[in-house]
């Protein structure tokens, strides 16, 4: 499973948009760490930094081991919101929350479809009804994604939550038949007898 990943941080003393800006033109982003039963913590991280770490396999649900300026205790962290710039698609704050590991969390993951359908073969189409599922599990078992494989499904087929087989410790929230994928044929497209056996 997924390693924490560091990520430098310095404690903040000034707020308001005013010193927002200007941490913002220094190239890092005001950020709060919110802690079951503590005080929020302002901290101040780098944007591009961040960025590079949101763009990786785990995406947003990233492990940041902040490596506070200061601070002797290290929070391992996840990201619970953030705000963008509508223009520029920046982040401009971002909020986290501290781990605690025995924690189950409630967060999205891809769905990844794997294999051609026997149906796409025969010449239907397929339609992915959701690019993403929502899971509930430990911070440490959170997948990268979750992979269904299709290859089985024939026209008029459709792939279910029940279908899925998640990894252990990882559940899956959704009703059991719930759509996620289907193979149709396209308008005045009929199968041959051969295809239909």
């Amino acid at each position: 499973m997924e390693t924490t990943t560091p990520l430098a941080a310095t404690v903040r003393t000034e707020f308001g948009k005013g010193p927002s800006r200007q941490l913002r033109f220094q190239g890092q982003i005001p950020a709060v760490i919110y802690s079951q039963g503590k005080e929020p913590l302002h901290v101040a991280v780098d944007l591009k930094e961040l960025t590079a770490r949101l763009s990786g396999e785990y995406g947003t649900n990233a492990r940041f081991s902040l490596q506070i300026e200061g601070v002797e205790k290290q929070p391992v962290v996840m990201m619970k919101e953030y705000q963008r710039d509508p223009l520029r698609r920046e982040i401009t704050h971002i909020d986290f929350l501290e781990i605690d590991p025995s924690r189950v969390f409630t967060t999205r993951v891809p769905l990844q479809l794997d294999g051609r359908p026997v149906g796409v073969r025969q010449g239907g189409r397929l339609r992915q009804v959701r690019r993403d599922l929502i899971i509930r599990a430990k911070a440490a078992d959170i997948p990268v994604a979750i992979v269904a494989d299709i290859s089985g499904l024939r026209v008029n087929g459709i792939l279910r939550v029940a279908d899925i087989v998640p990894p252990e410790g990882v559940e899956v929230i959704y009703d059991s038949n719930y759509a996620l994928a289907t193979v149709t044929l396209p308008r005045g497209v009929t199968l041959s007898e051969d295809a239909e056996a």
